[in-house]
């Protein structure tokens, strides 16, 4: 064999076997390539769960107790190779004995700490060893913020009852004290001891108000879930100290009656997932106000146009972003035809989520059709408590002056490009014009409100339905309702994300459920509804969120101008007997009639007006004096 024939074999070799490295690699899903991702990091512990295998001990300083902690994460998958810290808050001359290392906790409180490893199986291990001293040891366990404990009593003897109270947790499920609201205060009274408990009462102290409540008797190891409702109002950020004492009349004689009592203090947080109305103005507001107001109102012979252009929804969680383009063409706002044609008003909308930065709104500026803007209004806000409170909101811009009626582009640059920026839902571009020689309806009125409120009605985040809206009254009142034809266009970002449907919407009382649809590749949940049966002098839209995470944000309610009346009830263009059937089924079945019912004009709705409309048809007798 020639040389050249074995290196061009070899090479044959070579490449056949690269090529099966790389099918292998890829059947298997793996690339081989530089800078491939560092393995997955191990799960970190969210909690930990503390339990004593004796309850007690006797002092002398030789019983032990093992004291068995569990690190998990939020899926409960266990946590390995982490350190845990135990310590002791109790007796002065108890101990900690590392059982992986032997080492032994000094005797001088607060330096009475251990660092135990986790095994596999997300285990640490330690020995409490009772001293001489008396009492009751807390043994501690933490790692970073999470922490968890458990109690084991010292004592001459270790028969009897014996009642701790082990947790307080304001409003079950949430564990947090609200503001503006009453809350339920939530306690753990367990017997520890070898002996059933008698009837004893567990006092609450919260704030300067105390209260008791009855318990007829504990068996011993076991609990019991005891609570109070504290009916004080507090603002947030307010400290609110909380004691719970079991047995505090002492009436059951324990091993030790020292350990009887709990204190926490807790600091008053903003639900923010309810309405402003309750949690008054949230833990933001932005432009401060409420409800979502009205900002802007017209009376035009013209129309309202609105679009979210090629909006699509832009994450900044892990990546930073440097601009954000949307661009509208003259089909998504088609102003009508006419030289007289012209734009009254064009507001933009912003929308933003997830600001883990917090740079709102001052680390964005706006061109619109390459012009700078300055923003005209913001609105905000939060959760307001826990972990993922990051604000969201909305950020708006009067661009009258720049819109251009053969499209349209806007650039949002970020000033402060890094991780954690707000994720963008997309851009609304609303149009309010007038055209005297346009087929708008002369006399139309246009009520333009604006806000921002964070929803969420279940009890899992402890609110109501009734608690998570938020609620956009239209300023001034309307004259003639009765014949004003009106549609209500609404705005609520995030609703209809990831599922179409998504919260209930309320005018003047009446309530449409799973309304909100996101726009195009947006995260705008945008609705449309004909309110022209519900239309009153004085009127209200809501936004309800059942068990949908959503915002509020926008409220457009476009009132048509006076139409001539003709009695033509069932809206088909012709006044006929039709109309007076149509008529007879609204005053007794109250069915929907596209004309004002009250054809004699005597302030009443009776069978009177279904006379008159036969009258006008066969004996052409006048309507609507």
């Amino acid at each position: 064999m020639k040389i050249g024939e074995a290196h061009n074999r070899g090479k044959g070799v070579f490449v056949a076997i690269t090529v099966a490295i790389a099918l292998v690699s890829v059947m298997c899903g793996v690339v081989i390539c530089a800078g491939d991702p560092d393995p997955p990091h191990p799960p970190v512990p969210t909690k930990i769960m503390v339990t004593a295998n004796q309850t007690c001990i006797p002092a002398g300083g030789e019983a032990d107790a093992l004291i068995t902690a569990r690190a998990v994460n939020d899926s409960g998958v266990p946590c390995k190779d982490n350190i845990l810290v135990f310590w002791i808050e109790g007796p002065s001359d108890a101990n900690l004995l590392n059982v992986s290392t032997g080492d032994i906790s000094p005797n001088n409180r607060p330096n009475n700490k251990i660092g135990v490893w986790t095994d596999e199986d997300g285990y640490a291990h330690a020995i409490l060893r009772a001293g001489t001293e008396k009492g009751t040891a807390v043994i501690h366990v933490y790692y970073d913020k999470v922490t968890a404990e458990t109690e084991v009593v010292i004592a001459d003897h270790c028969e009897g009852p014996e009642l701790v109270v082990t947790d307080i947790e304001p409003n079950p499920d949430c564990g947090f004290l609200f503001a503006n609201e009453s809350n339920y205060i939530n306690a753990t009274v367990k017997n520890i001891g070898t002996d059933n408990a008698g009837a004893f009462n567990v006092s609450f102290q919260v704030g300067d108000k105390t209260e008791e409540i009855h318990v007829p008797g504990l068996a011993a190891n076991s609990s019991t879930q005891v609570a109070v409702l504290d009916p004080t109002p507090r603002v947030a950020g307010v400290n609110v100290k909380i004691i719970v004492r079991a047995d505090c009349r002492d009436e059951v004689a324990e091993i030790d009656n020292d350990n009887n009592e709990k204190e926490v203090t807790m600091q008053v947080v903003n639900n923010g997932y309810k309405g402003k109305r309750y949690t008054g103005s949230g833990s933001e507001a932005g432009n401060g106000n409420i409800d979502i107001t009205t900002m802007r109102e017209y009376r035009v012979r013209g129309g309202f146009l609105y679009s979210t252009g090629d909006s699509r929804y832009l994450s900044g969680y892990k990546q930073p972003w440097y601009n954000y383009t949307v661009n509208w063409s003259t089909a998504d706002l088609s102003i009508p035809d006419g030289k007289d044609a012209k734009v009254k008003e064009a507001r933009l909308y912003v929308y933003y989520t997830w600001d883990m930065v917090q740079g709102m709104p001052d680390n964005v500026s706006l061109r619109f059709n390459n012009i700078t803007v300055e923003r005209d209004a913001f609105y905000t806000d939060r959760k307001g408590y826990d972990g993922y409170d990051y604000p969201c909101g909305m950020l708006a811009y009067n661009v009258t002056g720049e819109f251009n009626n053969s499209g349209n582009t806007a650039v949002l640059e970020n000033q402060n490009p890094v991780a954690g920026n707000p994720s963008i839902r997309g851009m609304l571009l609303v149009v309010i014009y007038e055209s005297e020689s346009g087929d708008g309806s002369p006399g139309c009125k246009i009520f333009v409100n604006e806000g921002f409120d964070l929803l969420y009605g279940g009890s899992d985040k402890c609110t109501t339905p009734e608690e998570a809206t938020a609620y956009a009254p239209f300023t001034r009142a309307i004259e003639d309702v009765g014949n004003r034809s009106a549609r209500l266009i609404t705005v609520a970002p995030g609703a209809g994300y990831p599922d179409p449907g998504e919260g209930e919407l309320i005018f003047n009382g009446h309530k449409w459920s799973d309304v909100w649809n996101v726009a195009g590749d947006s995260q705008i949940g945008i609705n449309e509804c004909d309110v022209t049966p519900y239309l009153n002098t004085t009127n209200v839209a809501a936004f309800q969120s059942s068990g949908d995470y959503m915002e509020a944000s926008n409220a457009i309610l476009v009132v048509g101008g006076s139409k001539q009346r003709t009695g033509d009830m069932d809206g088909n263009g012709e006044v006929t007997f039709d109309d007076v059937i149509s008529l007879a089924k609204h005053i007794y079945f109250n069915e929907h009639v596209s004309d004002d019912p009250d054809v004699n004009s005597d302030g009443k709705v009776t069978f009177d007006d279904v006379i008159s409309l036969a009258k006008h048809i066969y004996f052409n007798e006048p309507i609507y004096p």
